[in-house]
């Protein structure tokens, strides 16, 4: 009784090691058709497998378990089956070192309700055998690797769902602290002495807020602006790292042709700038903090 009560403790205290989610294991149960229980025996049996109990620890309380399992289960004579139970024993952490015992019983259980197939539990004239256990045992890990894989799926999908509304808080965070400093900066304006030094990206967020007036003027002055420095920075054969050389000097020859030609690929940087221009036209004039 003292053994019983030392191989129950360790069952509940391994269950309690890492709960899985009640959303998890819905997922998994209705993914596999195994139902939440046996999710959760799965789950926590990979969390405390045998392999790591000590040895006398589990040849004392795995022995036992399949003693339990051969007499109530198979209808073996526990007398006549010690031989075959400590072989069942070293067989299992030989073969299975990644099951926990508590499986072992979940396994016989679904075999007695014919769900892993045809597998015959009776124990010839009261004998248990590795036969019998080994069938048993394969069979479930079968079964219980795909529950495994299931159970992986659901975490992936779970953390990236997780990931994803982390990253929307955080971006929602991110755009209000800019429209709270922008605000602050309407008043008084002690941070930017000049449009350059405002982050291009508070100019896509305001104008996406609404923050910000169109301005064809300023638009001009953004467009006219990158075009002298890309100018500018090629004649000086000043590295540009976003885009091939040959298209660098594909685009100066023709822009140098052309004092109106602005290309595509000067845009976004266009854009850029544009917001910080409409940001810096509406601050204060700039103050020593």
């Amino acid at each position: 009784m003292e053994m019983e009560n030392q191989v129950q403790k360790q069952t509940a205290t391994g269950q309690q090691l890492s709960a899985l989610s009640p959303k998890l294991t819905r997922n998994t149960a209705d993914n596999t058709g195994a139902p939440e229980s046996r999710v959760s025996i799965i789950y926590h049996g990979v969390q405390a497998p045998i392999r790591s109990m000590d040895s006398f620890t589990y040849k004392s309380n795995s022995r036992l378990s399949i003693l339990r399992l051969a007499v109530d289960y198979c209808g073996a004579d526990g007398n006549a089956s010690e031989g075959a139970v400590k072989e069942c024993s070293e067989w299992l952490i030989s073969k299975h070192p990644g099951l926990s015992l508590p499986e072992l019983k979940e396994a016989f259980a679904m075999v007695a309700n014919k769900e892993l197939g045809e597998i015959d539990l009776s124990a010839y004239q009261g004998r248990f055998s590795v036969k019998i256990f080994g069938e048993v045992i394969s069979s479930y890990s079968e079964y219980r690797n795909a529950v495994l894989a299931a159970i992986r799926q659901a975490q992936g999908a779970e953390a990236q769902e997780n990931a994803a509304k982390d990253a929307a808080n955080k971006n929602k965070a991110f755009r209000a602290q800019i429209l709270s400093d922008y605000e602050r900066l309407l008043h008084r304006n002690d941070t930017f002495q000049a449009a350059s030094e405002i982050p291009w990206i508070w100019g896509k967020v305001l104008q996406e807020e609404g923050m910000l007036q169109k301005d064809g003027q300023a638009w001009i002055s953004a467009k006219v602006e990158v075009r002298a420095k890309f100018m500018e920075d090629t004649a000086a054969m000043i590295p540009d790292f976003t885009m091939s050389e040959g298209t660098r000097k594909e685009m100066y020859f023709e822009m140098s042709k052309d004092a109106d030609l602005f290309p595509s690929q000067l845009i976004e940087r266009a854009k850029k700038l544009y917001g910080q221009l409409l940001i810096f036209k509406n601050l204060q004039p700039y103050v020593r903090p």
